[in-house]
């Protein structure tokens, strides 16, 4: 995949950054380049505590919608709260259900069913409501983009509070806000909250906050729900998760700590990588495979038997998942490169990438769809443009998209709205669903429109600076350290090296999958480096620049012509006890 490696070098004083913080140069040009153009902004990032959390009245409408929520628990009327069944809407409604509860409101839970129900509130949701007495619907991460219902909800007599995270959708020009009591969220017009990049569950924590709850505990779920929503660590959004991984580390919540060790975790050790990646997932197998009012019931469970019988089910869940995510993701890989391998050959070309499609759309009849969210994401990666994954659905096809910068998925989607039953989402993630017949129009259309660029659709590498191995030391990973936790919107620092003679290669693992590099820079410093990419295309490019000879003698270590250029993340490598300083590279340019 062609690479366009782009040092980022934004303005500022670097050495009165560095004297500032009491950190070296080469930190202070990091946190300018994340952004931290001030003093109190890179203050609040170094040094974040509860007071780096604003208001939550600035959230517009969260004061109006607590003070409904208050009188209807005081009133003792019937609130139902409404999910959904990804991280961010089962903790949503877990903090809602929490708070509400403990103020002694009548309150239940409905959390649609990702198959029978779809995404978000529907009408049948509303009429099994009314059906049970219900009097207050209370959404949670959807309900913005269902104006239909909302307006049927109300039709019926109900009190609708609305809190959600996504882009309102738009007609003509203007916002389309559902009409509901109250709506709260960051993305339409009139907010007042200086910072918009939230998820759900810290939409509905702020509510419950100016209710009046202890958002202390509550910060544990709303970092899960932000790290694994992928929201900007950026703002409040970082003090959320650094105070929110504190509390995970200590939590006491019964079916959150049988989870934890279901997956060989301890709770004290716990990473925004074990939540993003390893507990996260779990939670969300439930409502991708079965119901994710499963995983919902495991953090409100209070019997530790019942609780880790519960975990163990969701970590099968989550395995089976896995393998199916696996199995589609190569299907599709085979799909979108044949289609292009053969205009190629129709060409009489060899470079066959350069036939994808600006924007991939795969269609995988008989794949779970659950799992497509996850599939577009990997063929996103693999070819570093935007993708839309589809399968049969009851009522036609569904799909879910990823998209990559420059590239707002839900403006695009919405500049052909007519092609779908149902759509939305975010500008790199969407969801939508279609009549199976649309599907080519689609296709053509999302492409036709696409003004991507050949140079947008380059693989962006983004370096923080040149940096000679020399200058990674101790106090240097100890300063990167006061950078986490890394994620989307503040991601690891990337330093770059060029001339890098190999003096031996070798691959390791069980599943020989890492690439060891022993390296020597133009200065003459040695370092070691591991590569956990593509090894087979690593050993193609050196074998087409160098001969097949010279890439044999390099894993011999019996040469020194072979010669890289590198992007990489300073790590500590542990061996027997002896902590050595080693690259992880990122990149490789031959």
């Amino acid at each position: 995949m062609r690479e366009n490696w782009v040092i980022i070098n934004k303005k500022g004083d670097v050495k009165a950054v560095a004297e500032e913080q009491g950190v070296s140069e080469i930190t202070a040009r990091i946190l300018l380049n994340r952004g931290l153009d001030t003093k109190d902004k890179r203050d609040v990032y170094l040094h974040p505590s509860v007071c780096g959390l604003r208001d939550p009245k600035l959230l517009f409408n969260a004061e109006k919608a607590a003070r409904i929520l208050a009188k209807a628990a005081d009133d003792h009327q019937s609130i139902r709260i409404v999910g959904d069944y990804d991280v961010d809407g089962i903790t949503s409604t877990y903090v809602l259900y929490k708070v509400l509860k403990e103020r002694g409101a009548e309150v239940s839970y409905r959390i649609p069913d990702r198959i029978a129900d779809g995404y978000g509130i529907n009408r049948n949701i509303v009429e099994e409501a009314v059906e049970d007495g219900v009097q207050v619907l209370l959404t949670c991460d959807n309900g913005i983009a269902e104006y239909d219902t909302i307006a049927y909800a109300k039709g019926q007599g109900l009190t609708v509070v609305l809190t959600d995270h996504h882009e309102v959708p738009v007609r003509d020009g203007h916002q389309v806000i559902p009409p509901a009591d109250v709506v709260v969220d960051p993305k339409q017009e009139g907010e007042t909250s200086p910072f918009k990049g939230f998820c759900g569950c810290v939409v509905a924590m702020k509510v419950m906050e100016c209710m009046g709850a202890d958002i202390k505990p509550l910060l544990a779920y709303a970092a899960m729900a932000t790290l694994c929503d992928v929201m900007d660590l950026q703002d409040e959004n970082r003090t959320i998760v650094i105070m929110g991984l504190d509390e995970l580390r200590r939590t006491k919540d019964i079916g959150l700590i049988a989870l934890i060790h279901a997956n060989d975790l301890t709770v004290a050790s716990l990473s925004t990588y074990h939540i993003g990646f390893v507990v996260g997932p779990c939670l969300n197998a439930s409502g991708r495979l079965d119901t994710a009012e499963k995983a919902l019931q495991l953090l409100l469970e209070e019997d530790k038997g019942k609780a880790a019988a519960a975990a163990e089910e969701l970590v099968e869940l989550n395995n089976d998942r896995k393998a199916i995510t696996e199995a589609g993701t190569e299907r599709a890989r085979m799909i979108v490169e044949t289609v292009a391998k053969k205009q190629a050959e129709a060409n009489h070309d060899t470079d066959w990438e350069k036939y994808l499609d600006k924007v991939i759309v795969v269609y995988l009849a008989e794949c779970h769809e659950s799992v497509v969210g996850i599939i577009a994401g990997r063929i996103r990666e693999l070819y570093a443009r935007p993708t839309f994954v589809l399968t049969d659905s009851v009522d036609g096809i569904k799909g879910s998209g990823r998209s990559i910068e420059n590239f707002s998925m839900f403006e695009e989607m919405s500049k052909i709205g007519d092609v779908f039953t149902r759509f939305g989402g975010h500008p790199m993630a969407a969801g939508l669903s279609m009549d199976r017949n649309k599907l080519p129009e689609f296709r053509k259309r999302i492409n036709e429109n696409c003004t991507l660029t050949e140079k947008e659709l380059m693989r962006k590498v983004k370096i923080d600076l040149k940096l000679p191995f020399e200058y990674v030391n101790t106090r240097l990973l100890d300063e990167l350290k006061m950078l986490e936790p890394f994620g989307k919107g503040n991601e690891k620092a990337v330093f770059a090296e060029k001339d890098l003679k190999i003096e031996r290669a070798s691959i390791l693992g069980k599943n020989r999958n890492v690439l060891r590099l022993n390296m020597v820079n133009t200065s003459g410093f040695r370092i070691s480096g591991v590569y956990f990419g593509d090894i087979p295309g690593f050993i193609e490019k050196i074998s087409t620049v160098y001969g097949k000879e010279e890439c044999d003698k390099m894993f011999r270590g019996q040469t020194d012509k072979v010669v890289i250029s590198a992007t990489y993340i300073p790590d500590e490598n542990e061996y027997n006890g002896i902590v050595t300083i080693q690259a992880r590279i990122q990149n490789i340019l031959v």
